[in-house]
Formats: C-alpha cells, structure tokens, sequence
C-alpha cells in the first residue's frame, strides 16, 4: 500500500465512523457492535448492516449516509497494479471506538455481496468477533 492509500484509509476510515456513529438507530443502548457490507462499484453503492449485543440477535441498522465516501475509498485504495476491491466490510466496536476494515475482491468477494441470495446469510456473517479488533 501506497503512502497516498496509507492517508486516504485514514482519512476515510474516520468519515465513515463519524457518519455511521451518527445514525439516529445507533443513540440506542442497546448494541455493543455494528457490521456493515458495502458492495461498491464504479458509481453505485449498495449496503447492507446490522447492530448488535453480545448473545441477541442482529438487528437491521442504516449505512452511512454518505455512500460517495466508499466510491471515494474505492478509487483512492487500489491494488498494487491499479485493481479495485469489490466489497468492504466495516466493524466497529462501541466501548473501544475501534474500526476495522476488510476489503474483498473477486470469487472471494461473492459471499460478501448485497444480493437477495445473500441476505440470509449476511446478517450471522457479519456480526463482529473479539478477534476482529485484535490487530488494533
């Protein structure tokens, strides 16, 4: 990763965490984590997450607002050889304020993908793991 990829991951990771931290859903109590999937391509975004307790079960949450973020990330954080990712996966942590990102290309992005055949499996997939914010 470039040094301009190194900033721009920085910089976004920060903007998507202050949009999503302001969901309306999020002022809630009731969750210790948040998951997103955004499926991004050239000029579209498509999102799906969820928040989260400890043992209860995934509640449907909002994306960020401001989709044009990820298309931002997206053009700014690309492979060695100029190839975009196809999915990132978000994950923050309430109590730490800890986000993570995972970015997914290719075959093995198909899992990760906003899609109808996806949908049942997403939201279990999704949900954050302690290990998830080890690598802090």
């Amino acid at each position: 990763m470039n040094d301009d990829s190194k900033a721009a991951l920085a910089e976004f990771s920060r903007a998507i965490a202050a949009d999503i931290l302001t969901l309306p859903e999020l002022t809630d109590p009731d969750w210790d984590t948040y998951s997103m999937a955004a499926e991004v391509a050239d000029y579209s975004v498509k999102m799906t997450a969820y928040r989260y307790t400890e043992s209860g079960a995934p509640v449907p949450t909002e994306g960020p607002e401001n989709s044009y973020v990820f298309i931002q990330l997206r053009d700014r954080t690309r492979g060695n050889h100029g190839e975009p990712w196809d999915v990132v996966l978000v994950k923050i942590h309430r109590d730490t304020a800890n986000l993570v990102m995972n970015f997914v290309s290719g075959g093995a992005a198909d899992m990760w993908r906003v899609r109808p055949g996806n949908m049942a499996h997403l939201s279990e997939s999704l949900r954050p793991r302690p290990q998830d914010f080890l690598a802090l």
